[in-house]
């Protein structure tokens, strides 16, 4: 059985003595858990939590911290102070910004104890822009017995791999001809290529991502410059960077309008924690991940995810399998349910895609 298809690698909070740490760690759980619930004692009922031992734990977080972070409120049942939901926050930040790392060391270190092992199942090595339809690909590889490993790349670092042959599947996003200058001179690289087969897995929505409710009534790229919000964006030469800066070339603006105090993130999924902590107003990104963190969001642009492989490759297990997921009703309805995920053109070859964008370009 091979390692790479079991091993999981997490954080963990730890704070002060030793004894503290497993007492943090289920603290965080537990918090988050009843964040998702909206009260402790449907997360006791969802989880399969005893409510006094649940009560207790976070007693003693109480006793940890000096202060509570869950309260009972007369005829409202529980909800949790300020310390508790900034404690929420922070996991999500923590985990939105280590997920694709902890994957990729997943893979690493599964693929090398394979190695030792000698395990000899059919691999399916993948390097891709992140994506929550590539992660359902991966995983669906991963519980049919294919050992699928993932590296996260940008945008340009996959296609570059694809073209030189140094991947077995990539994934990665494109906007479509006339808005993103970047993707023209990958379309010119891919398009009638003879040796890579580059399918549609998805479309996405991408645009603003605002705090809940969207209390600034934020409604363009324009609105974010001209109001100096705090803005947090994904790191530069990542696609969706590129595309926020077309979008504002073409209102007339330079990315130096944009109040960003903060570092850039490197996932969408990134972004929207750091919004949903209060540090920032508003960021770019997929509708997914808006909705992810309970937040809002304004559209302002579709882009099409691809997968792709080289031809030569196209008849070995694994990859015979995903190539499959395009057509698979189950899988298809799979990605349907991620907001902001469209699968109308899923399939389609990148030839059959480019003639339908010219059709709908006026």
């Amino acid at each position: 059985m091979s390692v790479l298809k079991q091993l999981r690698v997490r954080h963990r909070w730890s704070l002060g003595p030793q004894d503290n740490h497993d007492l943090l760690a289920r603290t965080m759980r537990m918090l988050v858990e009843v964040h998702e619930c909206g009260s402790l004692a449907k997360a006791c009922e969802l989880y399969g939590h005893a409510y006094r031992h649940a009560w207790g734990l976070l007693h003693a977080a109480e006793q940890l911290f000096g202060q509570p972070v869950i309260v009972m409120q007369r005829g409202r049942g529980t909800e949790l102070t300020e310390l508790g939901l900034r404690l929420v926050r922070a996991e999500q930040r923590v985990t939105a910004r280590l997920e694709p790392i902890l994957a990729e060391v997943t893979s690493e270190l599964g693929r090398e104890l394979d190695d030792l092992l000698h395990c000899q199942e059919d691999r399916v090595s993948v390097d891709a822009s992140h994506c929550f339809a590539m992660d359902s690909v991966v995983n669906t590889l991963v519980n049919h017995d294919i050992a699928a490993s993932i590296r996260w790349l940008d945008n340009t670092q996959v296609i570059d791999r694809l073209l030189k042959g140094q991947t077995d599947l990539a994934g990665f996003h494109l906007t479509g001809p006339g808005l993103n200058t970047l993707d023209t001179h990958w379309l010119e690289r891919l398009a009638g290529g003879l040796w890579c087969d580059v399918r549609v897995l998805v479309q996405r929505e991408l645009g603003l991502i605002v705090k809940t409710d969207n209390p600034l009534k934020l409604t363009s790229v324009r609105d974010v410059c001209q109001r100096h919000i705090r803005f947090v964006n994904t790191q530069p030469g990542s696609g969706s960077r590129e595309v926020m800066n077309q979008l504002m070339a073409a209102q007339g603006l330079s990315d130096e309008a944009l109040n960003e105090p903060f570092p850039a993130e490197h996932t969408h999924s990134a972004v929207a924690a750091f919004v949903a902590s209060g540090m920032a107003d508003a960021g770019f990104g997929v509708r997914a991940a808006a909705s992810r963190f309970g937040l809002d969001f304004v559209h302002l642009a579709t882009e099409t995810y691809f997968m792709a492989w080289p031809k030569a490759m196209a008849e070995r297990p694994g990859l015979v399998h995903a190539i499959g997921l395009l057509h698979d009703p189950a899988f298809l309805a799979q990605l349907s349910a991620i907001p902001g995920y469209l699968t109308a053109h899923t399939g389609q070859t990148l030839e059959q895609w480019l003639a339908s964008e010219h059709q709908a370009t006026p």
